[in-house]
């Protein structure tokens, strides 16, 4: 009897990752009633932690009435009627977070994912031409495989030869300005402390010359340095540029 005791008494946890939520638990910032039941859309696995998100079902259903009940939301996100940072998502619990732009073609409704001031979740209406761009913080900065300069956001991109002057969360708060336009890598990025940006426009993936070095190209050292022909048609075109304004709440 003794022996049985001591079994229940150190009980563990099943093993795997954990799959349910339970209301009570959820985030305060979601605004969940306490009596609407026992369980809590838990948020997939994605580029925001759990605590730092919203589920799309509680986007559509709880916060911006698009939907009265599970079912109907679900067949909102199966008919790919909502875009994430211009990206078709037909998860129901896809993690949304800060900064993310929430766009809806049917109704030509477009959000981005603000806080309020009880760090709630606020989601502020936008235009066609501010949904074009975001910011994000960097929260890691690198060297990659084969010497290749890296940076992490807080949204989960992984950014290859950003500008040498954006560092890390240890040493700046550094933001870099992503442009997401035709499935097209445009990275608009500042420098610490001087206040301009730098636009980098082109495609994911283009053919540079072996001989011109790619760390010139895109950090604006002039052609002629690079000692080879360079075609304008496979260069990122480099400028600078003031950056867009966010709008006023």
């Amino acid at each position: 009897l003794t022996l049985g005791l001591d079994r229940r008494r150190w009980h563990r946890m099943a093993r795997g990752p954990k799959k349910h939520l339970k209301r009570l638990h959820a985030p305060k910032h979601w605004m969940l009633d306490k009596l609407g039941g026992v369980w809590a859309p838990r948020p997939s696995c994605g580029p925001h932690k759990l605590r730092e998100s919203i589920p799309l079902i509680v986007l559509l259903r709880n916060r911006l009435k698009y939907a009265l009940n599970n079912n109907e939301a679900q067949k909102i996100v199966s008919t790919r009627n909502v875009l994430v940072d211009g990206k078709v998502r037909t998860d129901k619990t896809f993690p949304a977070g800060f900064m993310d732009v929430i766009s809806i073609p049917a109704t030509g409704d477009v959000f981005r994912i603000l806080f309020d001031s009880k760090d709630r979740f606020l989601f502020h209406r936008i235009d066609e031409k501010e949904s074009t761009f975001k910011l994000a913080k960097v929260k890691k900065s690198f060297m990659g495989t084969k010497a290749v300069p890296t940076i992490v956001t807080h949204d989960g991109r992984t950014i290859r030869f950003p500008n040498p002057d954006i560092k890390g969360q240890r040493h700046h708060q550094d933001r870099s300005d992503q442009e997401r336009d035709c499935g097209a890598r445009q990275v608009h990025q500042r420098r610490s402390g001087h206040g301009h940006w730098r636009c980098q426009h082109g495609p994911r993936r283009r053919v540079v010359p072996r001989r011109a070095p790619r760390w010139w190209l895109r950090h604006g050292v002039p052609a002629r340095q690079a000692r080879a022909p360079v075609l304008h048609s496979s260069v990122e075109r480099v400028c600078d540029w003031q950056g867009p304004q966010l709008a006023r709440l």
